[in-house]
């Protein structure tokens, strides 16, 4: 993220898109200055894909979300990610359970790492 300990995290939304030929996510994501509350969004973009790895835990096969980020923006300026630490965690998760509108995944290197999605309309 920005600036260590001038900011602090808002939250983030995530974007999967996809089409015969390219997979595309977008990451927006808040962050909030600790110096008089004001917040801006940062957009991070890449590209994303839905595969099976064997497991570091349990050594049997598990779907996977890798995401690649490749660009980062906020205000004039954009850069590439792969300075982009906030989002680490999330560049490869297991996928735990999956309806319509809730996504629950795992870090692939921490049992206790959980990231809930749920869509918004």
């Amino acid at each position: 993220g920005l600036a260590g300990g001038l900011t602090r995290f808002g939250g983030v939304q995530q974007q999967l898109s996809a089409t015969k030929y390219l997979s595309d996510v977008e990451y927006s994501e808040q962050v909030i200055g600790k110096l008089g509350g004001k917040s801006f969004d940062v957009k991070i973009t890449g590209d994303w894909d839905l595969r099976t790895e064997v497991s570091l835990f349990t050594g049997k096969p598990s779907n996977v979300l890798s995401v690649t980020p490749d660009k980062v923006s906020y205000g004039p300026r954009s850069d590439k990610a792969d300075h982009w630490k906030s989002l680490g965690p999330m560049n490869l998760l297991v996928l735990t359970y999956l309806d319509d509108d809730l996504r629950i995944m795992r870090g692939n290197t921490s049992t206790d790492t959980l990231f809930i999605w749920r869509r918004i309309n």
